[in-house]
């Protein structure tokens, strides 16, 4: 029985201990594997297509880092970065849908980051695909609200989204 116990203790800590070793470099080489596949709405895998959240819940997937699926659901308000110029690679970076608006409707893992302006390049499942874009940007600059760390360094927490973050 105490090697039952020893052996299902090793199967639950080691895919936590797995996600720790995870790095931002890591992260943003698996998602950029994914560059072109096309936009599905709905979508969660590369034979499908992704939407823009079944992409990233997928990237961390196959990373062995567990997320929600949805695009509200991936913010970890506890690990929230309202300095751009702080970001990682491999934190997410959230934005209002179509519509300008507070709510959250897309979601996108940050590629690259420039420390002095805060400016960054995500990857992210758009219309056009699972393409790179700049957060200068209009159509993108004018929509972000939030960034946060990379899930694998997040506590779990449901966003309030209130306020919009300046960048």
């Amino acid at each position: 029985m105490k090697y039952v116990y020893l052996f299902l203790l090793l199967i639950i800590t080691l895919p936590a201990m797995a996600n720790n070793k995870v790095s931002g470099e890591d992260i943003v080489q698996k998602a950029t594997q994914y560059s072109g596949i096309r936009y599905t709405p709905g979508g969660s895998n590369p034979k499908r297509g992704f939407d823009c959240s079944g992409f990233v819940s997928y990237v961390f997937r196959k990373l062995d880092i567990s997320v929600p699926r949805s695009s509200a659901s991936l913010f970890c308000k506890d690990k929230q970065v309202s300095d751009y110029k702080d970001l990682h690679l491999g934190d997410l970076v959230f934005f209002s849908g179509s519509r300008i608006s507070n709510k959250i409707g897309h979601v996108g893992i940050v590629v690259s980051v420039n420390n002095e302006t805060g400016e960054f390049s995500f990857i992210h499942a758009a219309r056009q695909g699972v393409t790179v874009s700049s957060s200068t940007e209009d159509y993108y600059s004018k929509r972000l609200l939030y960034a946060c760390r990379s899930p694998h360094k997040c506590n779990s927490d449901t966003p309030s989204a209130s306020t919009r973050q300046q960048g």
